[in-house]
């Protein structure tokens, strides 16, 4: 997914989230059968209800089902919205012909007529709806994470 992310190819990296995301539910669930065999169904539903409240893997098991029983999961790409400075900054570089000083001799005298403007950035990743972290950091945590419970089953 990284690789496709960098990319920019939002065709491949769709389609990589939806397989990571399909994994990743079978990887917990597989984590459940074998906690159950090895330690019975008391202990694995325990452990299902952990991994189910844990902020990140809880929330992807989340996506999945969206991904595949909805329409889909909702991510977007991750930009930030300043508002644009729209007023004039006095200087001395140019006077107009009334004496007041600005910074460029063709910026508005009198601001915008449109009200405020605002200055979009991407600034790289992707997130999920509801989710502020950016997703690959959301992945690798949750892949962390369940990688904890996993050692500890398998102990």
């Amino acid at each position: 997914m990284a690789e496709y992310e960098l990319a920019r190819d939002t065709q491949k990296f769709l389609f990589c989230l939806s397989a990571f995301l399909n994994a990743f539910r079978t990887i917990t669930f597989r984590l459940y059968g074998v906690t159950e065999h090895k330690h019975g169904r008391a202990k694995a539903r325990l452990l299902l209800g952990q991994l189910v409240d844990h902020p990140e893997i809880g929330f992807l098991i989340r996506q999945r089902d969206v991904e595949v029983h909805e329409d889909g999961t909702l991510v977007y790409e991750r930009f930030t919205v300043h508002p644009a400075d729209t007023v004039p900054q006095f200087t001395d570089k140019y006077t107009d012909k009334y004496g007041d000083k600005y910074t460029d001799r063709f910026a508005s005298r009198f601001g915008t007529r449109t009200g405020p403007s605002v200055v979009i950035r991407y600034v790289g990743g992707w997130q999920f709806a509801g989710n502020p972290k950016n997703l690959m950091e959301l992945s690798r945590d949750a892949l962390d994470a369940i990688g904890g419970f996993i050692r500890e089953v398998l102990a």
